[in-house]
């Protein structure tokens, strides 16, 4: 992706900071401010997603905060609108020009990405989110572990395997694949 003019591997936080909420009767400040979003910028995000504020809801006012104190720290916000209207025509190719432009995907062939990650021109491989260690699949992929990186280029941020249990049928597999 591009941020200030030069490419970055992108480092991504699922969710924002948060605006104010309450849940089970018990309320949380706002984490929507300037600190929060330099601590971000300081650790090595540099991508953050919307997750609470939705613009077109009564939250829109806290996305635009968050627009100004990403841009102020220089972090790429990713807005979230609201799901319960349809999106405005050309929206889909705007989502694809983004991605083609600022993420820059590549497709590559597992043989040629084991061979990439053997090089120097990559430093690390990322892996993770909820449920990429799904337990309960049949097919264990190995992608998603990073099998084809050397073991010291291999980073797991967040992964989850979605369930508290690992079945019988993968325990092996997996065990042999987080070590």
């Amino acid at each position: 992706m591009k941020l200030e003019g030069k490419t970055v591997f992108p480092i991504g936080a699922f969710c924002a900071p948060q605006p104010p909420i309450t849940k089970d009767g018990k309320e949380y400040p706002n984490k929507i401010t300037e600190e929060q979003y330099r601590l971000l910028a300081e650790s090595g995000v540099n991508l953050v997603y919307a997750h609470n504020e939705v613009m077109g809801t009564e939250t829109e006012n806290y996305a635009f905060d968050a627009l100004d104190l990403a841009e102020k720290v220089g972090v790429k916000y990713l807005v979230r609108d609201s799901i319960s209207k349809e999106f405005p025509d050309g929206t889909a190719e705007l989502f694809h020009d983004f991605i083609n432009t600022e993420l820059l995907p590549k497709h590559i062939s597992y043989g040629s990405l084991k061979k990439a990650a053997e090089g120097d021109e990559y430093f690390a491989f990322l892996c993770g989110s909820d449920q990429v260690w799904n337990s309960a699949v049949f097919y264990v992929d190995p992608f998603y572990y990073l099998r084809f990186a050397p073991i010291e280029k291999r980073i797991a941020f967040a992964p989850s395997f979605g369930r508290d249990f690992v079945p019988d049928y993968n325990k092996k597999k997996i065990q042999k694949y987080v070590s």
